[in-house]
């Protein structure tokens, strides 16, 4: 009697026309495999929808390589063989992507779709402007932008008003000179109405966060952030909690941030790595991820299906920058102004997709990869960097083999 092969509804599998790889999102293991024609034959029955994740193992019984592929999938448990005419039958189903709320279906139903739409926009940054360093790491995560314009607070808040939900979990406001800036006690009072979404970043170095952090009132978050020579001034000395982020571009800086967090009792730290040009290496040992890290991911099937999707690194973030253009990634096209609706920022956005739908599926060098919906979503440091992606293996079809 002829029996199947039916691979488990939390195993995705997926091909590069070398090697296939079984990824079971419910135990977080996998699979790597060759594949030779007879795999390659049971895999593209696998992947069939009519055949619900099934195959006729007997035609592939003579062939020595798919015998041994059968007998690793049931042993390492990403299937099981059956009778084909088992009673209950025995069904599994491929984990497909759910589309009925992609973006295409949402746009076709028009402002019917408004608070659909409205619910992506979960964060706002605004780069107020003034004199900072000009050294691209706006790019890259949050850091001060360098404009001699200023975004005025009235501006500020009536957009923050016009944008306010539920959905709306962070507002990051970005000071490049504090002391710089006009209206900086009229700002703070109209964030008293977001107070608890609100951070407030000042860079360590700018002369005059020791003389603005001691007038912030209590409630906000006030965030730090380090770079180059770490040093302590009057702020330290509020008695105010602070988070720190340090940015660092070498493993010296790293090792320096966390004797500096020692010495002041810091315990809200956050080390974010920037490129600076020269530091190539640093992010090749410590940031990019080898194909044995990219297996130890343990994404569970929600994340996969996200990273098929959307970026995560990027989706339903907007910021805004001193001349008032709204971008959804600082450093790419931007996709309106202020004065444009939020909802219209969204919708322009999700059609430029500039940002937010950026998946490594869109990138050269993965979209043809085994590991691609393992990997992070593509980030800023890969255009900084020049680079298609952060894999650390260049050689991905290796022979590594993760059970």
């Amino acid at each position: 009697m002829d029996k199947k092969l039916t691979l488990k509804t939390d195993v995705f599998l997926w091909m590069d026309g070398i090697h296939g790889l079984l990824y079971d999102s419910s135990r977080h293991e996998s699979f790597k495999f060759p594949l030779g024609n007879a795999v390659s034959g049971l895999c593209a029955g696998f992947l069939d929808p009519d055949n619900l994740y099934s195959v006729f193992v007997e035609t592939y019984m003579k062939d020595e390589e798919a015998v041994r592929f059968i007998n690793e999938v049931v042993r390492r448990g990403f299937g099981f063989l059956h009778c084909a005419d088992d009673v209950p039958y025995k069904v599994s189903f491929p984990p497909l992507l759910n589309l009925q709320r992609s973006w295409e279906r949402l746009k076709s139903r028009g402002e019917s779709a408004y608070n659909e739409i409205l619910l992506y926009l979960t964060s706002v940054t605004v780069y107020t402007g003034g004199d900072s360093p000009d050294n691209g790491y706006c790019t890259q995560t949050v850091y001060p932008v360098r404009s001699d314009s200023m975004l005025p607070p009235e501006r500020i808040l009536d957009f923050l008003r016009r944008a306010d939900s539920m959905y709306i979990s962070e507002i990051r406001i970005v000071f490049s000179s504090a002391d710089e800036y006009p209206g900086m006690q009229k700002l703070l009072a109209g964030l008293e109405h977001f107070k608890p979404k609100v951070s407030l970043y000042f860079r360590v170095g700018d002369p005059g966060v020791a003389a603005i952090v001691p007038l912030i009132p209590n409630g906000f978050r006030t965030v730090l952030l380090h770079e180059g020579n770490l040093h302590a001034d009057a702020a330290y000395q509020t008695g105010k909690p602070f988070g720190h982020m340090f940015l660092v571009s070498s493993e010296d800086e790293c090792a320096a941030g966390e004797r500096f967090c020692g010495r002041f009792g810091i315990a809200d730290s956050e080390f974010i790595p920037v490129f600076n040009g020269y530091n190539r290496d640093f992010f090749k040992s410590n940031v990019f991820l080898t194909e044995e890290e990219i297996l130890r991911s343990r994404l569970s099937r929600r994340e996969i299906f996200a990273h098929q999707a959307l970026n995560t690194y990027s989706f339903g973030k907007l910021s805004l920058l001193p001349d008032g253009k709204v971008y959804a990634a600082v450093g790419r096209e931007a996709i309106g102004d202020m004065d444009d609706t939020p909802y219209s920022l969204i919708v322009s956005e999700m059609d430029k997709n500039t940002a937010w739908r950026r998946t490594r599926d869109m990138s050269e060098g993965c979209r043809t990869c085994i590991y691609r919906y393992l990997c992070p979503s593509p980030s800023p440091y890969e255009e900084a960097m020049e680079t298609v992606c952060i894999c650390a293996d260049k050689a991905k079809g290796g022979s590594h083999d993760t059970a």
